[in-house]
């Protein structure tokens, strides 16, 4: 199994990369433009905004609370990644982090991004607060592993549960109709991250119709085997030949651009392998995969 060998510097890495990335991203991220959008469209997500007494109720979306929440969320990973109380600085980003994707998903149903991201902070919390009472070797695994494997886990069930939703809700007829060619028109249109329209080429180019038609079944087929990845090196490797080139495709033609299942892709190497090769960056890389 992928991971099962894992060294401790590759549990530092993937520690390091993972609450990196939300340290990046919380700098930069304008949450507190949160605070001039309409309160008529504001509707509180998430079990710890749900249940805020009424006289608190807009509290979370104005300007001293959120900029409270930005500095506090930067101070908490900032703490995590120099080893100051890790355990307590994860948990404190953990809560903090429910409380900000709360409130951006509070003004309605949009992408979901950084949910893999956020899940994955979970899973390295709690193997803060266990990883000293955890055997070296735990049942065949190492225990720098399990937290690299439990990631990797909820990575791949969710492409695979997505997968299955999608056939039990939709049915197969999605695939022989022009289903795929709405949904590209339609969120190419509505999403104005990038200006290329490349989107038209669906309806202008037969190439890419064709290749957007064969490609929607294939990525579906590989949603579902997903799982595989885990205890397959040569599925492993077609099986990112093919989700790679589709996340890149869905962001230029539709503009969704699920950038975090890209950054977490790192964990679909052999990271032991890689670090332990490291001075040759690419020999490495190949070896690893």
């Amino acid at each position: 199994m992928l991971h099962q060998d894992a060294s401790r510097e590759a549990y530092k890495f993937i520690c390091i990369w993972v609450f990196g990335i939300w340290f990046g991203y919380v700098l930069f991220d304008p949450m507190m433009s949160l605070a001039d959008y309409p309160r008529s469209i504001y509707f509180p997500a998430g079990f710890l905004l749900k249940f805020l007494p009424s006289n608190f109720y807009y509290l979370p979306i104005s300007l001293p609370f959120l900029f409270s929440l930005k500095i506090l969320l930067i101070v908490a990973i900032a703490a995590v990644l120099i080893g100051f109380h890790k355990k307590w600085s994860a948990l404190v980003t953990c809560i903090l982090l429910t409380v900000f994707e709360g409130i951006v998903r509070s003004f309605g149903h949009i992408n979901h991004p950084e949910m893999p991201l956020l899940l994955s902070v979970f899973v390295l919390t709690i193997f803060f607060f266990f990883e000293d009472k955890i055997e070296i070797n735990f049942s065949g695994i190492s225990k720098f592993g399990i937290p690299l494997i439990a990631i990797l886990f909820i990575i791949s069930f969710t492409y695979c549960f997505a997968g299955i939703h999608r056939l039990i809700v939709r049915g197969f007829d999605i695939y022989s109709t022009n289903t795929i060619v709405f949904w590209v028109i339609e969120e190419g249109k509505r999403s104005r991250m990038l200006n290329w329209h490349m989107e038209d080429l669906m309806l202008t180019n037969p190439f890419v119709n064709l290749l957007m038609r064969v490609g929607f079944p294939l990525v579906t087929l590989g949603e579902i085997t997903a799982p595989f990845c885990l205890v397959s090196r040569t599925f492993r490797r077609f099986w990112l030949l093919l989700m790679v080139p589709f996340h890149i495709m869905v962001w230029v033609f539709m503009g969704i651009f699920f950038w975090a299942n890209l950054a977490l892709y790192i964990l679909f190497i052999d990271l032991t392998l890689f670090l332990e090769n490291r001075r040759t960056p690419w020999t490495a890389f190949f070896k690893s995969l």
